[in-house]
């Protein structure tokens, strides 16, 4: 008695492995918080937990992860992050070691409105709205009236 398959037979066959293998590939363990799907990205885990939002990231994410993740979004809206809440790497980002990160096109278009002020500023601007900042931040009547 010989077997035959049918030709939509062996095409649902190969679909059903190409799917399983495509699960098991891109890492759908229980353990994981923010999986990371083939098309979606880590956005759906995201999206499911927008009720406790910095609760999640700060409690859940960024402490099993030491303090530093990387965000996936999807593929198609060019949404990669990297969350960082760990000192060091705030101090290295944020002074030691800025002009490596600058702002780019994007967020100055968003971020139009507050002008050129220190939040937006990138190179030599920075430097010197920072150390007007800081002039006045040590003057002692700055500190008296906090």
């Amino acid at each position: 008695m010989a077997i035959t398959f049918a030709y939509g037979e062996m095409i649902l066959a190969i679909f059903l492995i190409s799917f399983l293998i495509i699960v098991l590939h891109w890492g759908w363990s229980r353990n994981s918080l923010m999986r990371n799907r083939p098309v979606l990205g880590m956005l759906p885990g995201l999206l499911g937990n927008t009720w406790r939002l910095h609760e999640f990231l700060t409690h859940d994410v960024l402490k099993k992860n030491r303090g530093t993740f990387e965000f996936t979004g999807p593929w198609f809206a060019q949404m990669d992050l990297i969350i960082t809440s760990d000192p060091m790497n705030v101090d290295y980002i944020s002074s030691k070691n800025f002009s490596n990160y600058p702002k780019g096109p994007d967020f100055r278009m968003i971020m139009e409105p507050p002008g050129d002020g220190v939040f937006n500023a990138d190179g030599d601007l920075r430097k010197i709205q920072r150390k007007i900042i800081h002039s006045v931040m040590k003057h002692n009547n700055f500190s008296s009236a906090l």
